[in-house]
C-alpha cells in the first residue's frame, strides 16, 4: 500500500470489515497514484480539470477509512444497506456517508456537564464528542512520542496545535480545503478553469489534502483504541507521503 493509504486504512483485517478495508485501500492507492501522475505530467488543463476531483476524493476516502477504524459499526451498517436487495443507486440512501453528518456533526453539541443522553452524543469524526473521546488522547500520545527531528515540515506545523484544539483545527482545515476543491469540481465556470485553478494553486490544494489526510491518519495510529500497524512505522509513512507530494 501507499504510505498515506497505510496510515489512514491501517492493516487490512478479516471478515466484512477486512473486505471494506481492502476496497478502500485499493481505491485510495489508485487515487494517490493518479495524483502523482497528474502532478508529474504538469499539464495545466488536466491539473485544473482533474486535480480538484482527486484532492477531494483523497479527503473523502481517508475520512471513511479512518471512521472504519474508530467506528466499524458505522461503515458496516453502510455496507449492509448497500447489499440489501432493495438498494437502488438512483435513490438517495439515508445511511450513506455524509460530509455534514459523519464528518462535521453539529457545531455546538451538548457538553458532558449537560448530561447528554445517548441520542445527544455525536459520532461525526470531526465533532467535539469525537475529540473528547478519541482525538485529544491520541494526539497527546503522538506529541509525546515523536522525536524532535522527525516528521519534517508537516510535523513541525502539527506540533503547534494544542491537543484540546486538535479537532477544531482539523475541522476548520478540512472544511476550507474541501470547499476549495469542490469549487473546482462543479462545472460553473464559463471561462477556462485553469484561469482560477492554475498549476500552483492546484498543486497547493493537493498538498494540503494529503497533509490533512496524513495528520488524521498518523494521529489515528497513535490512538490506544485502534489496532496498531504490524509491519509499518506510521512516522516513516508520514515522512514518505510528504516527500512524494512536495
Amino acid at each position: 500500500m501507499h504510505p498515506l493509504t497505510t496510515m489512514v486504512v491501517g492493516d487490512v483485517g478479516k471478515g466484512a470489515i477486512g473486505e471494506i478495508s481492502a476496497h478502500l485501500a485499493a481505491t485510495l492507492d489508485r487515487i494517490l497514484d493518479k495524483t502523482l501522475e497528474l502532478k508529474k505530467a504538469g499539464d495545466p488543463s488536466d491539473l485544473a480539470l482533474f486535480g480538484p476531483f482527486l484532492g477531494r476524493a483523497t479527503i473523502e476516502m481517508s475520512l471513511i477509512a479512518i471512521t472504519a477504524r474508530f467506528d466499524p459499526f458505522r461503515i458496516l451498517a453502510i455496507r449492509k444497506s448497500q447489499l440489501a436487495p432493495t438498494f437502488d443507486v438512483t435513490e438517495r440512501n439515508p445511511v450513506a456517508f455524509s460530509w455534514v453528518n459523519d464528518v462535521l456533526g453539529e457545531g455546538k453539541p451538548k457538553d458532558w456537564d449537560q448530561k447528554p443522553s445517548l441520542k445527544d452524543i455525536q459520532r461525526a469524526i470531526l465533532c467535539k464528542h469525537f475529540n473528547d473521546v478519541f482525538w485529544e488522547e491520541a494526539f497527546t500520545i503522538l506529541l509525546d512520542s515523536v522525536p524532535v527531528s522527525r516528521g519534517a515540515n508537516w510535523m513541525t506545523a502539527l506540533k503547534r496545535i494544542d491537543p484540546e484544539g486538535f479537532t477544531f483545527f482539523m475541522r476548520t482545515t478540512a472544511n476550507r480545503v474541501y470547499a476549495e476543491l469542490s469549487k473546482g469540481i462543479h462545472t460553473e465556470f464559463v471561462i477556462p478553469a485553469a484561469a482560477q485553478y492554475d498549476p500552483v494553486t492546484v498543486g497547493d490544494l493537493l498538498s494540503r489534502a494529503w497533509e490533512l489526510a496524513a495528520a488524521l491518519g498518523i494521529t489515528t495510529c497513535y490512538s490506544p483504541v485502534v489496532r496498531s500497524l504490524l509491519a509499518s512505522d506510521p512516522l516513516e509513512c508520514y515522512e514518505q507521503a510528504q516527500e512524494e507530494i512536495d
